[in-house]
């Protein structure tokens, strides 16, 4: 886990590259493959196929503007072919080391839901869902992983977990993009 080089975009975000994510298998090329392809934002991690999806980050919020709310986001694409990710949930999580209080873990959607839902899975309505992706100005989508208030110097683990057996291809990741939670 590579925590010491990863630097703010400015005294109140942050973003971790793909290349500082925990992403399960990434290092074997049948199931995930570099891509630089992307002019301006670096290296991105492009699945290939994989039936278990876990990423996550660590991040030190000591360089994090102190007694702020953020907002943790995973930045990401999906390809047209992308499979698995149809009415199928994932599970995001952020917890906040030493903060349990501060944990949170919930299922999202990567890939807006079809209705009817799946017979026998959770409604798409159900509370135990707490939203889906939305398109970023800059053409990537992201999925909001949880929110935790910077009150002191912490460590956080935020990602996403896929678990279910489907075989999954096709989700691009830049990237978890940590921000102030904008007031409403």
């Amino acid at each position: 886990m590579l925590r010491d080089d990863i630097q703010p975009t400015s005294n109140r975000d942050l973003f971790l590259p793909a290349r500082k994510l925990y992403i399960a298998w990434v290092e074997n090329p049948d199931y995930w493959r570099w891509n630089s392809d992307h002019p301006n934002i670096g290296e991105v991690a492009e699945l290939v196929k994989v039936y278990f999806l876990a990423v996550s980050g660590w991040v030190d919020t000591s360089t994090l503007e102190e007694n702020t709310r953020y907002e943790a986001y995973l930045v990401y694409s999906l390809r047209n072919n992308a499979t698995g990710f149809k009415n199928k949930p994932v599970e995001v999580f952020l917890n906040v080391i030493g903060h349990e209080d501060q944990n949170s873990k919930q299922k999202v959607f990567l890939e807006a839901p079809a209705t009817p839902w799946t017979p026998g899975e959770t409604s798409v309505t159900s509370p135990l869902l707490h939203g889906h992706s939305v398109q970023r100005d800059d053409g990537w989508k992201e999925v909001k992983l949880g929110e935790f208030l910077n009150d002191q110097d912490k460590e956080l683990e935020v990602g996403m977990n896929h678990t279910e057996g489907k075989l999954k291809t096709g989700i691009v990741i830049r990237g978890i993009q940590i921000r102030p939670k904008l007031q409403n």
